[in-house]
């Protein structure tokens, strides 16, 4: 019985990079969608669709200025509804 290794937790590098192939802005959604295409639509490391979608955008809040869950560590800023990926962080914030 041949078995496909599934994906493990979605990563701050897996968002980046759907982001950078949507041109670096895009909503939650459509970003989430790459994520899941870049992952050959498998979650099955999650416990169930809910499941995933909840905690790959845990993901973004962790590093994106202004949500509760933020570490300190920003790849993301969200601008009128989109998340844009940023590069540059300014002391200020």
């Amino acid at each position: 019985m041949n078995q496909v290794k599934s994906f493990g937790p979605v990563t701050l590098s897996e968002v980046k990079e759907a982001l950078q192939e949507l041109g670096g802005e895009e909503t939650w959604a459509n970003i989430l969608d790459q994520v899941t295409k870049n992952r050959n639509n498998d979650y099955s490391y999650y416990l169930d669709w809910l499941n995933y979608k909840t905690t790959a955008y845990q993901v973004v809040q962790e590093h994106c200025y202004g949500y509760k869950k933020y570490r300190g560590e920003a790849h993301f800023r969200k601008i009128e509804g989109k998340f844009r990926l940023i590069t540059k962080v300014s002391k200020n914030e």
